[in-house]
């Protein structure tokens, strides 16, 4: 099993293969719930150009697979203080790709953003975001109370009749 956007992150990986062995569900259900939990963090956090008309196009390429993950469409949230470009995010939506096998032994999830300036961005290039985003929602995942939280919001579903 191993979930990777663009850089693989062992501690990271380790975290989900833990948890997901852990859990009291499938594990393919469950690597979708902690993939579902990043993607949100990341897409609400992820640096979006304020100048008006401007923007979105990096973001909108995250958005892609969140969107595929919970199955909602259109859930592209505005940028704070700012506008985006629709142009900017149709193109983003071309380059953004999700591909997941949640069922077998080696089950992943790979979330690809292909927007080439989108590692500048997680390296420290952005001014909202200089020490970036998706490695930070990783490591908040992975020391914060996350799997005891997923673990009762799950069984709270499993109670619901999900």
């Amino acid at each position: 099993m191993r979930f990777s956007i663009r850089s693989d992150n062992k501690k990271f990986n380790r975290f989900v293969r833990d948890f997901v062995r852990t859990s009291d569900k499938e594990s393919g259900e469950a690597l979708k719930d902690i993939a579902i939990s990043l993607m949100r963090g990341v897409v609400a956090k992820w640096p979006v150009d304020k100048r008006v008309g401007r923007g979105g196009r990096s973001r909108a390429a995250f958005l892609v697979s969140l969107e595929i993950l919970t199955g909602k469409k259109k859930i592209m949230p505005m940028a704070r203080g700012g506008n985006t470009n629709p142009k900017e995010v149709r193109q983003g939506r071309k380059l953004g790709q999700l591909r997941k096998r949640l069922k077998g032994k080696n089950q992943f999830i790979e979330i690809i953003n292909k927007v080439h300036y989108v590692t500048k961005l997680e390296y420290g290039y952005s001014m909202q975001a200089p020490y970036g985003v998706v490695r930070r929602e990783m490591r908040k995942l992975r020391k914060g109370t996350m799997p005891e939280k997923l673990g009762n919001r799950l069984v709270r579903k499993w109670n619901r009749g999900w």
